[in-house]
């Protein structure tokens, strides 16, 4: 068996025996390997000095796939993102030159909650990301698979007040409670102090998990948004920054 022969055995097997074979309008060459596949209708070509040409489809085409196998490579024009994706235990995985996600936000209001209810902590403004998005508000939601850093930093302020309250921090995954991850804060004394809370989960999540940052308070205690100072002058104070990244 030619060199040439070995490869188009394998594109054959590759794509589930399905038209890449030398009935299906194939030329062999020695520089490699041209077939218009007309089951698939696309144009698969290996040369030998530029490479492997690999077809492409839109998600829907690749909906009618049969015989899909591990290790099958296809170019999505219209994934999220666009480009060369595996399939990988029946899951179309995008092939990615750094498996680096992360994303950098914050939010420009203040936030509050009941006494003794629970709210999640939300962000308005996204600095930038790639893999981690925010959803509904609150909802930090991963595109990849793996263990991720979660880091945020709250500017709680007590607006009134004499005895000791608290406020608690926890994290949740896909609507529940992590276990073991909530930490406890105390104001002592008057009203009109502020406490930043700051510290970070290492969290495994799958893809399309999503984590929220919830909390409750005891008493008038927010997160709170400070404007600019234009006449010192300081940059404004978002009420949470939140960066996330990916570890493993």
């Amino acid at each position: 068996m030619t060199r040439q022969e070995e490869i188009l055995k394998g594109l054959n097997e590759s794509w589930g025996g399905k038209g890449i074979n030398a009935t299906s309008n194939t030329s062999v060459a020695s520089n490699g390997i041209t077939t218009s596949n007309l089951n698939l209708g696309r144009a698969v070509v290996f040369n030998f000095t530029e490479g492997l040409n690999v077809p492409k489809f839109t998600s829907s085409e690749l909906s009618s796939f049969k015989n899909v196998t591990d290790g099958q490579l296809v170019y999505i024009t219209d994934g999220s993102p666009a480009g060369l994706y595996c399939n990988i235990n029946s899951t179309w995985e995008l092939i990615q030159a750094q498996d680096n996600p992360y994303g950098s936000f914050y939010d420009t209001t203040n936030q509050t909650v009941a006494i003794d209810g629970i709210a999640a902590m939300t962000y308005n403004t996204t600095v930038s990301s790639y893999g981690v998005s925010i959803v509904s508000g609150s909802r930090i939601k991963f595109d990849y698979a793996g263990v991720y850093n979660i880091q945020f930093s709250a500017q709680f302020e007590r607006g009134s007040g004499s005895t000791a309250k608290d406020v608690v921090i926890w994290l949740r995954l896909n609507g529940n409670d992590v276990a073991d991850s909530a930490t406890r804060i105390t104001f002592q004394g008057a009203g009109g102090h502020y406490f930043v809370a700051a510290w970070n989960f290492f969290q495994p999540v799958s893809k399309n998990d999503y984590c929220e940052i919830m909390w409750t308070q005891n008493d008038s205690i927010g997160i709170a948004y400070d404007p600019a100072n234009l006449t010192i002058p300081y940059p404004a104070i978002p009420s949470v920054i939140l960066t996330v990244n990916k570890v493993n």
